[in-house]
């Protein structure tokens, strides 16, 4: 049988060992640390778990995925997860933005 560190992959190998270190982020904590689209307010978790899943087109039109984990019941990303997708969606140049 092979052993688990070799089927998960490196991304998600890290991910893992930063929220082990106790940097893990549940949805409703990581929503918290972004701001809400319109008015005041945060983001709602349902939207973070929808950019893990499904992702969301960035500034440059790739396609940026949060990285998150499945824990238990609880899906669990990182601070610097959530950073890094951050940075790729906000990453833009005037020629490439879609408009």
């Amino acid at each position: 049988m092979a052993d688990l560190r070799d089927v998960i992959d490196d991304a998600v190998a890290v991910l893992l060992a930063e929220i082990r270190a106790g940097d893990g982020l549940s949805m409703t904590a990581a929503a918290r640390e972004f701001p809400a689209h319109r008015g005041t307010g945060t983001l709602n978790p349902s939207t973070l778990q929808r950019w893990g899943f499904k992702g969301t087109r960035g500034a440059d039109g790739r396609m940026v995925r949060l990285a998150m984990v499945r824990i238990g019941a609880r899906w669990l990303t990182t601070r610097s997860s959530a950073i890094t997708s951050w940075r790729c969606w906000r990453r833009s140049s005037p020629s490439t933005r879609r408009r």
